[in-house]
Parts: C-alpha cells; sequence; structure tokens
C-alpha cells in the first residue's frame, strides 16, 4: 500500500468516527447533555431532532466522498495489474 492510499484509508476511518464529544461540540451542547438526552433522562430542546439530523447528513456526505476516493484509488491499481499482466 502506497503512503498516499493509507492516507486516504485513514482519512475515510477519521471521517467516519463521531465521538459523543464531537456530536456535542457540533451541536453546541455538553457531551453530559446530549447523554442525557440519549438516555430519555432530559428532554429534548425543539429543534434538537434537525441538529442531529442536519450532522449526521453532512458527516454521511464526507464518508461518501472519501469512499469514492477509495474507489478510485481501487481502480487505479486494478488498471495497473491488467497493463502489468498484458
Amino acid at each position: 500500500m502506497t503512503q498516499a492510499e493509507r492516507r486516504a484509508l485513514n482519512a475515510a476511518f477519521d471521517t467516519a468516527r463521531l465521538t459523543m464529544k464531537s456530536m456535542a461540540s457540533a451541536l453546541g451542547i455538553s457531551p453530559s447533555a446530549l447523554r442525557r438526552y440519549r438516555k430519555g433522562s432530559r428532554p429534548l430542546p425543539d429543534g434538537m431532532l434537525e441538529g442531529v439530523a442536519a450532522l449526521l447528513r453532512y458527516q454521511a456526505e464526507r464518508l461518501m466522498h472519501k469512499a469514492d476516493r477509495l474507489d478510485e484509488i481501487a481502480e487505479k491499481r486494478k488498471q495497473v495489474k491488467r497493463r502489468r499482466s498484458s
């Protein structure tokens, strides 16, 4: 695996990882508040569901971009192998 391929793979893994701390920060709330919302021990404020949905949608778009990049790398590797075997 080349260094560029390893960087692309690691970037995809890093994008896929969304911690409670980073999610809370993106939503402008504390991690403990987010935990309480998840447990149901604190009422969810109006608009919070939309905020969570938007955050997850944004993460999904970023992850799709990284996945597309990995597909491009895989296709280039296949082309190189085909040329070498010809």
